[in-house]
């Protein structure tokens, strides 16, 4: 991990209520609260309720039978705005048996706004990268492409760009790869799929 990651990234502590006992300068930037604001309150403040979680103690339950969490999801800033996230829920065990978490959540409006702004350190390795990267959004929309990838399947960027890959390239295969992408939005859990484009 980077140190761009690191200070991208919100970082918060919770117990094994979801009680939030720790909470950074990079969470406060993120959804408006000050600590004085949220630690000794529930997580609830910020995570709203979700099909996978409805409570925070189902979040907790989820967290304890997978030893973490991790994936895209939303979290509420004080305004009452949902933003778009990564989130890495860590579990953390003292040595008198107590859990903690540690949740790191990251902005994903944030990183692709800044890549487009800043021509940051991260999109110059990933254009430089030898593997073929395709960035997209919650929609499945391709938000950004590298060049490796644009040279290995044929699809030109301009026909990519801002659509899905069974737009750009329509076809049962890719239908397929949609709807796995599509589990790993709702489920959170990383997959790994193979897919060889044709010519």
């Amino acid at each position: 991990m980077d140190t761009c990651e690191i200070t991208d990234s919100a970082i918060a502590m919770l117990d094994d209520h979801g009680t939030v006992i720790g909470w950074t300068q990079a969470a406060e930037r993120l959804v408006g609260y000050a600590p004085e604001d949220v630690v000794g309150r529930s997580a609830a403040l910020v995570v709203p309720p979700s099909d996978e979680a409805p409570t925070i103690s189902a979040y907790v339950v989820r967290c304890r039978a997978h030893n973490g969490w991790s994936g895209t999801t939303t979290v509420r800033d004080r305004n009452g705005q949902l933003l778009n996230v990564s989130r890495r829920v860590s579990m953390l065990r003292g040595a008198d048996g107590t859990v903690r978490w540690l949740v790191s959540v990251t902005d994903i409006g944030t990183l692709a706004r800044g890549a487009a702004t800043n021509g940051s350190m991260r999109e110059s390795l990933l254009t430089r990268a030898p593997i073929g990267i395709v960035v997209r959004d919650r929609q499945l929309r391709c938000t950004w492409v590298n060049d490796t990838m644009e040279s290995h399947d044929g699809i030109p960027r301009e026909r990519r760009l801002g659509r899905r890959l069974s737009e750009a390239q329509p076809g049962f295969e890719t239908e397929a790869i949609e709807a796995v992408m599509w589990q790993v939005l709702q489920s959170g859990t990383s997959r790994v799929l193979e897919y060889w484009p044709g010519p």
